[in-house]
């Protein structure tokens, strides 16, 4: 009993050494996706990039699987994805992983001295006719929409899509409805631990950003593209629709506007400060 006791533990040792020699100069990377932000691209090229032929584990927050154990836990589908993040960041042994799921301060702050959190952003109005087309066009059953532009705007949905970025980055609570402006401080300062954050619309400075971080170059393909182009340019040539998205997006523009000043594209500073 002794002599496999032993070897149980010379095993041990030698599995234990492979793995820290395995993990050994890799990052650790979470990706989180807002919705309709070249996000599928994204996160499949950082995974290609830095984890090829590299066997390490990964995790990605499967949607269809958040709205089961939503069900069976009696708890919001957007909750259900933040334990699941905040324990896959917890195992030593995962490596990337990605998901449309919250990244709020307290979660950053509690994980960043171990992993680079990746995320880019896009203009909110750009990003809100490009979601509302995609559930109402696409041919999964998913999420799809019903409802027409004009039901939409005015729905909890088409609201919650105006401020994505809010909710996404900011400890705000769900059902808060008063003054947003100290989270939209909260969401940029949180933002601003990122590791590698852009926009859609300067994709050349993301990509720099990453080869400086992890000194590999960033390859993007086309993913998950508008499947109805002639909706949303009907979208956009309705002065009074657009203005309605603006007003939805106002929180999130800020957030967005004062990001591009941060991470240096050339244009106007921000009035939201």
């Amino acid at each position: 009993m002794k002599t496999i006791r032993n070897l149980v533990e010379v095993l041990t040792k030698k599995a234990s050494s492979s793995s820290e020699d395995l993990g050994a100069n890799i990052p650790k990377v979470f990706f989180c996706h807002v919705p309709k932000c070249a996000g599928s691209a994204l996160s499949g090229m950082i995974q290609r990039q830095i984890y090829a032929d590299r066997r390490v584990a990964t995790f990605s927050i499967n949607l269809e699987a958040s709205q089961k154990a939503s069900q069976v836990c009696s708890m919001p589908m957007a909750r259900v994805r933040e334990i699941v993040l905040a324990y896959n960041l917890s195992v030593p042994h995962n490596y990337f992983g990605t998901g449309h799921v919250y990244c709020r301060p307290n979660l950053v702050e509690s994980h960043r001295t171990e992993w680079d959190f990746v995320t880019i952003l896009r203009n909110p109005i750009d990003r809100w006719i490009s979601e509302y087309v995609y559930n109402t066009y696409k041919n999964l059953n998913w999420a799809r929409n019903t409802l027409t532009i004009d039901d939409y705007l005015s729905s909890a949905k088409g609201n919650l899509t105006g401020v994505s970025f809010l909710k996404y980055f900011s400890s705000i609570p769900g059902d808060y409805a008063g003054n947003v402006d100290e989270f939209v401080d909260e969401a940029v300062a949180n933002l601003a631990q990122f590791s590698v954050v852009g926009t859609v619309e300067n994709l050349e400075n993301w990509c720099q950003t990453f080869k400086a971080r992890f000194g590999k170059d960033a390859s993007i393909p086309r993913t998950n593209t508008s499947p109805n182009i002639e909706a949303s340019e009907r979208i956009r040539s309705d002065e009074s629709l657009m203005r309605r998205i603006e007003v939805l997006c106002e929180p999130d523009l800020c957030i967005y506007q004062r990001m591009v000043d941060l991470t240096g594209k050339p244009g106007d500073l921000s009035p939201c400060r």
